[in-house]
């Protein structure tokens, strides 16, 4: 059975209390910078408070050392654990994992192999025989794991926020006689005598209308007027040139349309700003 890591298991605190996590929130978690923080000043109350008694049997340098690798190699084992626990109560669903159970059974394993590490590095037991000075193991790992779920945890875990999906604008419109024509369509216009020809993209139309009529419903970034007869759209606008001496407007497709010279300098100055290329 393959093991779906996105999918959350209920876990029980050690007051009963009940949080659900899965296994990709849990990477998630360890990954998260409010979790690193929170393990840098466990380990710090840790060589600090020095609960059981390493300073007066090692050099500080070696306690300094020990704390950040037993606490990685406690998370280690329990990363390894949490595993388990997710593939078992994926195929028997419905159960609510204690969670004192499996930082336990992190535990029990991370100390011997941390104290039998330390050992072997340094020639000196930790404890010379069981004492009462190991139930900190335990209790430091309890208490600090009853801290983070019921109180950093919360904060570290996102919660969804809906997605809102905002509507593309209505494409704007305007009316060329009595007929609704969509500006983005719009090439250029040219006015001839009651009517006005219209070069769409890929077509033209003809219709009885003004091209005055039609130049006042755009906008100055809509398109250009380089001559009383001619509208060009933004799109299509491509330099001026001159042909024979006369100014001219280029479009992208090889159009060349009139330009008045009096509106020589403004539609240089548009081509400036709003040219297609």
């Amino acid at each position: 059975m393959a093991l779906k890591s996105d999918e959350a298991i209920e876990f029980a605190d050690i007051t009963g209390a009940r949080f659900s996590l899965s296994l990709n929130g849990y990477h998630a978690l360890l990954r998260h910078p409010g979790t690193r923080t929170f393990l840098l000043l466990a380990v710090l109350l840790l060589i600090s408070t020095d609960p059981p008694n390493l300073t007066g049997r090692f050099p500080l340098s070696v306690i300094v050392v020990f704390w950040p690798l037993a606490v990685g190699l406690y998370f280690c084992l329990l990363t390894a654990v949490l595993t388990a626990a997710f593939w078992a109560s994926q195929r028997r669903p419905g159960r609510t994992v204690p969670l004192p159970v499996v930082t336990l059974a992190a535990l029990v394993p991370a100390v011997v192999i941390g104290e039998f590490g330390l050992y072997v590095a340094t020639g000196t037991w930790i404890h010379d025989a069981p004492s009462w000075r190991m139930a900190f193991y335990p209790v430091s790992t309890e208490a600090l794991a009853f801290i983070f779920v019921r109180f950093v945890m919360p904060g570290l875990i996102e919660a969804p926020t809906e997605k809102v999906v905002v509507p593309d604008p209505p494409a704007r419109r305007i009316l060329i006689g009595s007929e609704p024509v969509a500006l983005a369509r719009l090439r250029h216009v040219e006015a001839r005598e009651h009517h006005v020809h219209v070069t769409l993209d890929g077509q033209s139309v003809t219709h009885r209308a003004r091209l005055s009529d039609i130049v006042a419903q755009t906008r100055p970034e809509d398109g250009v007027q380089p001559h009383r007869s001619w509208w060009v759209a933004r799109g299509a606008a491509a330099r001026l040139t001159e042909e024979d001496g006369r100014p001219m407007l280029e479009t992208v497709d090889g159009c060349r349309i009139p330009v008045a010279r009096a509106r020589v300098p403004t539609v240089r100055d548009w081509l400036d700003e709003h040219a297609a290329g």
